[in-house]
């Protein structure tokens, strides 16, 4: 008869080894994994940047003077999309404010523009910015436009000041290599 209870108790065992492995295992990797994936995506929006994406001091006197250079063009920009050419998409990049009181600039598809805000949709989804998500409408004061571009079918047309000089700066620190 003990041989029959330790038959029977192993025959549990196994089967408790076999859930175990088959129903308790599995979930916890997967929730393993949702949770590295959601330490990830707090660690760049912590650090304010996509993967692969440079760190430049939004104070850079060269990203600045792009930003003027941007701002003091906007006519150009608000003329063009006044046209509403249907061939030419109109974008803006605006500083949105951060959980941590930092700017964060991202870029929306504009619909509408009047004497003091610009409306659209977000691009992408934001790193930083709490609360907004990619195709999210959103409308800003025009005080918020860092830069503005113009594309039409065959490429950029007008615009693009910050962006391009971002680029420039990314190429030049690109060319010294790792540090």
């Amino acid at each position: 008869m003990s041989i029959r209870v330790l038959l029977v108790a192993i025959a549990i065992m196994a089967a408790l080894a076999v859930g175990f492995f088959k129903v308790y295992l599995p979930g916890q990797v997967e929730a393993q994994r949702a949770r590295s994936e959601y330490n990830r995506r707090e660690l760049e929006k912590k650090s304010h940047r996509r993967p692969g994406q440079v760190e430049i001091d939004e104070d850079d006197p060269r990203l600045l003077q792009a930003r003027d250079a941007a701002r003091a063009h906007f006519s150009e920009f608000a003329a063009s999309f006044a046209e509403h050419n249907s061939y030419h998409t109109h974008l803006a990049e605006l500083s949105f404010p951060t959980a941590d009181k930092l700017i964060d600039l991202e870029w929306i598809t504009v619909d509408a523009i009047d004497a003091t805000t610009i409306s659209g949709t977000l691009v992408e989804e934001p790193a930083a910015v709490i609360g907004h998500h990619k195709g999210d409408r959103v409308t800003m004061s025009i005080d918020r436009v860092a830069d503005w571009l113009v594309r039409s079918p065959e490429g950029i047309r007008a615009g693009n000041f910050v962006a391009d000089k971002k680029m420039e700066i990314e190429a030049e620190e690109a060319s010294k290599g790792p540090r």
